[in-house]
């Protein structure tokens, strides 16, 4: 097998609803309240929350979103962002590791 058909093969095993649910959102979910204790996120929580993120159910990173908002006031910012960001946000997410 070659490693861009493995890699899918990976990808799709842990972005599918199972994974999601029984082991990205349990650690997601940990490493949320180790931040409300600690204010540190450990990496591997992080990264776990991020691929929740893109998962096909987006119901388990949706009830962490919803438990961070009730706890925290949203930002307010501008449609479009300005400063370094502007016109290139896209760009500075997709550089962001996973």
């Amino acid at each position: 097998m070659s490693d861009a058909r493995a890699r899918h093969a990976v990808d799709r095993m842990v972005y599918s609803r199972s994974f999601g649910r029984h082991v990205l959102a349990p650690i997601a979910g940990w490493g949320y309240r180790r931040y409300q204790r600690t204010g540190t996120t450990p990496r591997f929580a992080y990264s776990a929350m991020r691929k929740l993120r893109g998962c096909e159910d987006s119901g388990p990173f949706d009830r962490l979103v919803a438990q961070a908002r009730r706890e925290h006031q949203l930002l307010d910012l501008p449609d479009e962002p300005v400063g370094l960001a502007a016109g290139h946000l896209g760009e500075v997410v997709d550089a962001l590791p996973a």
